[in-house]
């Protein structure tokens, strides 16, 4: 998958996108994704396979299990696994869900 197959895939979720951060304010919920960096299958100076790593980043005001539960279904559905960790923004008033995938 590439990263504007990701973008296109997570704007079909129907949530704000942005990649690494937006420049306006946003009120959530919304997804922020990052390039994490890469693990490619290397040989004989060529990249026979490209596997890249991506955070994503699903920001709530509550604990909305809902939109937590839309965006998990597109990655199930394009058979992308994930790890999922969250951490509650005392300064910014939001839930940060992160979503570690590799595609």
């Amino acid at each position: 998958m590439t990263q504007q197959e990701l973008y296109e895939m997570l704007e079909a979720t129907g949530l704000p996108v942005a990649y690494s951060h937006n420049d306006e304010y946003q009120e959530p919920p919304f997804l922020v994704y990052l390039f994490d960096g890469s693990d490619d299958l290397i040989a004989d100076n060529y990249n026979y396979l490209t596997r890249s790593y991506f955070n994503i980043e699903l920001y709530t005001r509550t604990k909305d299990l809902i939109t937590e539960g839309i965006l998990e279904d597109k990655l199930k559905q394009n058979e992308i696994p994930y790890y999922k960790s969250e951490v509650w923004l005392d300064e910014e008033k939001v839930y940060r869900i992160l979503y570690e995938i590799k595609t």
